[in-house]
């Protein structure tokens, strides 16, 4: 099984450990690999070194979030470019835009932040991790800028079913991660996007600290919680556990090249 999208530094925090061993130690199961995500500033050299640490277990991405579009200059945008030839990075992310409650950065600043950094990783040949929350008709003109074939995560996928049908029908080569949100009882919309999405575009992940899935929902997520998820995801597509963690497995190491 591959957590194709999480933030394990702030998770070990969280868990209230020192260390990702002692975390690991502490989980029933847990993931063959997880990809790390650092989108903000302050927590991309960390992600990095965790990474370096646990290289036979461990990829990683970075980028700016939407929420933290005004941190974004040229010298982080510097800093990715350089990291982008990592031999243990596998994508620019997450990037994209978020318009949920009070507060958030202005949008226009967001459209710039997002379009620079996805002109960037195209550019570079990666895949992109796309974080879009309430921000479906901006977001559909970004993804119709990138170009034929472009590898896109569309990461912790919340939204409506008319926007995926939309996303799955542009010609890029973009999958969708599905999170512990589908397996919330009120969530039934979400587990009816799961039957929209083909199976081969499919990828599971915990984004965690955050939307640990029933039954640790109010815990601190971590990876060992992904098998979960992947349970749903199952039912859902009426195959079996076997098959999800195999196909899953097989998108997130295409699309993402280890």
């Amino acid at each position: 099984m591959i957590d194709s999208h999480c933030h394990l530094s702030g998770t070990v925090e969280r868990c209230g450990f020192s260390t990702l061993e002692e975390l690991k130690a502490s989980a029933e199961r847990w993931p063959e690999w997880t990809v790390d995500c650092g989108c903000e500033v302050a927590e991309i050299d960390r992600t990095v070194a965790l990474c370096e640490a646990h290289p036979e277990s461990m990829r990683f991405a970075v980028g700016i979030h939407p929420l933290e579009a005004e941190s974004y200059c040229d010298e982080v945008e510097a800093t990715l470019v350089r990291l982008m030839s990592h031999p243990l990075c596998v994508a620019w992310g997450e990037i994209g835009l978020d318009l949920h409650g009070d507060g958030v950065p202005d949008l226009a600043l967001q459209i710039e932040v997002c379009a620079r950094q996805f002109a960037k990783a195209a550019e570079l040949g990666k895949t992109i991790t796309v974080h879009a929350r309430e921000a479906d008709e901006h977001m559909l003109l970004l993804l119709k800028s990138l170009p034929t074939g472009q590898k896109v995560h569309l990461h912790c996928y919340t939204g409506g079913a008319e926007f995926l049908r939309e996303v799955l029908a542009l010609p890029l080569d973009l999958c969708v991660g599905f999170t512990g949100a589908i397996t919330f009882p009120k969530n039934e919309a979400l587990r009816e996007n799961v039957e929209i999405v083909p199976l081969e575009r499919i990828l599971v992940e915990t984004d965690s600290p955050y939307l640990a899935p029933v039954p640790h929902r109010g815990r601190p997520c971590h990876p060992g919680y992904v098998f979960d998820t992947a349970r749903v995801v199952a039912e859902r597509k009426g195959v079996s556990f076997e098959e999800i963690d195999r196909a899953t497995s097989a998108t997130a190491r295409r699309l993402y090249g280890f």
